[in-house]
């Protein structure tokens, strides 16, 4: 009898090395161990993203796990002679045991230069987010001592395609320290006839906290930077206004970062004076600010 535990714990150790090794389960990975299909999909909050910003997302598998799962989730170039990005980025999530949902963020890597990726309409068909690897970790227990083994699942192309977009940074970067939001308007051009400008007021329309008419791409602004403003709580509007147009209708999109790098990312078409959001700056017991932004 002591002589099968230890064999058994000579076989579970060589087990447990072969595993904890180089063998990180993703789909690239090959061994000769039989690997159970995982099948689901992986769904961004928004599908053009820029350089250095945010991106949160949900993965939603088609099968549930008796133990936690860890899931590696990655942006990767899929035109790879281009190598424009500077690296890819990848960040772990854990989906709990029972559970078919994980969610998380991951942070765009930067590009490898400063030129353009495509302007307004962005390139595409370049970038995926896309699930990369997942483990579940099971302990086992042999004579009175436990064991974590991982145990090997294979991804069935559990991915989605992004579309890479200009960074403008001084209105698309978080700014924690200030504790501002970032508000950031671009548009379709052409830029030489095509020009917006970006306003905030409050709810009642009585005062204009923040203005940006700079003439040219892109209008933006520090929401409430504690640097030198201090807006009271309470509810904002996000207006619009064309200063001139090609035709009677432009899309544009409005990017808001708040200070821990959270986006909100809207989709709209300017046909004329409107407003695009809603803002509610709230502030909690610590004097920290919060916004929660609202598409119109």
């Amino acid at each position: 009898m002591k002589m099968k535990i230890f064999k058994y714990l000579l076989l579970l150790a060589a087990f447990v090395a072969i595993s904890c090794g180089d063998d990180d389960y993703s789909v690239e990975y090959i061994d000769t161990e039989v690997k159970t299909p995982v099948s689901g999909t992986i769904t961004s909050s928004r599908t053009k993203v820029a350089s250095t910003t945010q991106l949160s997302f949900i993965v939603n598998l088609d099968q549930t796990f008796t133990y936690d799962a860890a899931i590696t989730v990655a942006i990767t170039e899929t035109c790879n002679s281009l190598s424009f990005l500077s690296a890819n980025s990848s960040t772990v999530v854990t989906l709990t045991a029972g559970s078919t949902t994980a969610t998380g963020s991951i942070t765009v890597p930067a590009l490898s230069n400063e030129d353009t990726v495509g302007g307004w309409v962005g390139l595409s068909n370049c970038t995926a987010l896309t699930v990369t690897g997942i483990a579940l970790y099971e302990t086992v227990d042999v004579a009175g001592t436990s064991y974590d083994v991982d145990d090997p699942f294979i991804i069935e192309n559990i991915s989605t395609p992004l579309v890479l977009t200009d960074l403008q940074g001084s209105w698309m970067e978080a700014q924690p320290d200030a504790g501002s939001l970032q508000i950031c308007l671009d548009w379709e051009g052409p830029y030489s006839d095509n020009d917006i400008d970006l306003y905030v007021y409050n709810a009642a329309l009585t005062k204009a906290y923040e203005s940006s008419e700079s003439g040219s791409r892109w209008e933006g602004d520090w929401f409430n930077n504690s640097g030198n403003e201090n807006h009271p709580d309470g509810d904002y509007v996000v207006y619009v206004s064309p200063y001139s147009m090609a035709t009677a209708s432009t899309d544009a999109a409005l990017h808001f970062t708040h200070p821990d790098g959270t986006v909100d990312y809207i989709e709209f078409a300017v046909t004329g004076n409107m407003f695009a959001a809603d803002i509610t700056l709230s502030t909690d017991a610590n004097g920290v600010k919060s916004y929660v932004v609202t598409p119109r």
